[in-house]
């Protein structure tokens, strides 16, 4: 296979400038192993680099974290685990230590903090999201007693602090209060109705599924995720006219399937909203999501480690998905990329 291989998607937008701005990618980002693009639930285009194709699994890094928030959404609709502002300390009474039976802050955390990440648990983290003691916390043989060993401080409770031990403790307390680990509770209530059938995901020490990082999908299925928040919780968004052989047989099967409500209308709102300050650069924070705009128009993305994203800007109707290498150091947010190529391009008339 040639280093790059482009599936196009015959459409009002498929114009030269926006083959011209894809063609820039790969100097501005070599690691890039793929990019797809849906307007009104239609496939614009989708491109693959550096080997990659159709089949290929994309580590997403911390845009695992979205899917958690995602699937606590549908476990609280479902009334199948404890509410956002009711505490959660009773859920790990077992293995919480006992400095902590008295400790006020940790009595009163609840699933709202671990979605916002505003817990207050003691972490360091730097201006590019890295964080210390992540490292520390891979080692452990426990990962969910390491952080329940975690002190709370006081002054941190209520403000944002990119921390994802707070992500994994969702995933621990989706297991304890349903009974099932997150990867198995997603295949039956996210992966299914969304056609998610080749995946991959992480597991700790403990057994549990990752609730920071892990899951590897191909990217038609990330860009779904991303169709899935821009119609605000309802797949799939439109039945697709076939726009290309090697596309028909996937776009074909969509249009015989109902839209469905899987994540509920009114947890997709809330999640794609400000729910705590966020970071400069990256945006505010929602449910295990961050918020900003790209040429004035709201945006919520997922984002990983190494340029892994999955976009949703609902008012343009538009979904995006991109993966890369996450074996790097450093890497290029693709904002100004977006707002100043790709997304003019995809607008314009």
């Amino acid at each position: 296979m040639s280093p790059h291989q482009m599936i196009p998607a015959t459409s009002e937008h498929s114009s030269e400038r926006l083959i011209s701005a894809v063609s820039k990618l790969p100097d501005l980002f070599p690691k890039l192993r793929c990019l797809l693009i849906s307007c009104n639930g239609k496939l614009l285009m989708e491109h693959y680099f550096n080997g990659c194709n159709a089949s290929t699994l994309h580590d997403l890094r911390s845009a695992t974290k979205s899917f958690i928030g995602a699937l606590y959404g549908i476990a609280h609709a479902k009334q199948q685990i404890v509410a956002p502002h009711e505490p959660i300390a009773a859920w790990f009474k077992d293995i919480l230590p006992r400095r902590h039976a008295n400790d006020t802050l940790w009595q009163e955390l609840t699933p709202y903090h671990l979605l916002t990440m505003t817990t207050g648990l003691h972490w360091i983290t730097g201006p590019k999201l890295g964080e210390r003691y992540i490292h520390a916390f891979h080692k452990s043989p426990s990962w969910i007693r390491f952080a329940l060993r975690l002190p709370i401080k006081t002054e941190q409770r209520g403000q944002f602090q990119y921390r994802s031990i707070d992500s994994h403790l969702l995933s621990v307390l989706l297991t304890r209060c349903t009974g099932q680990t997150a990867d198995y509770y997603a295949e039956q209530h996210l992966f299914k109705p969304l056609h998610i059938k080749h995946y991959e995901w992480l597991r700790s020490p403990d057994g549990d599924a990752a609730g920071h990082i892990g899951l590897m999908l191909t990217g038609r299925d990330m860009l779904k995720f991303g169709e899935l928040m821009t119609y605000r919780g309802t797949w799939p968004p439109i039945s697709m006219a076939p726009s290309s052989p090697e596309l028909s047989e996937a776009e074909d099967s969509r249009q015989t399937m109902s839209p469905t409500q899987i994540l509920p209308d009114r947890w997709a709102n809330e999640s794609m909203a400000a729910q705590s300050s966020g970071y400069p650069g990256f945006g505010t924070y929602g449910y295990q999501r961050w918020n900003d705009q790209l040429l004035g128009y709201p945006c919520s993305y997922a984002l990983g480690h190494g340029g892994q994203f999955i976009w949703s800007i609902p008012e343009l109707k538009l979904s995006l998905a991109m993966a890369s290498d996450p074996k790097v150091r450093r890497w290029r947010h693709p904002k100004t990329y977006l707002e100043q190529e790709l997304l003019p391009a995809i607008l314009s008339p």
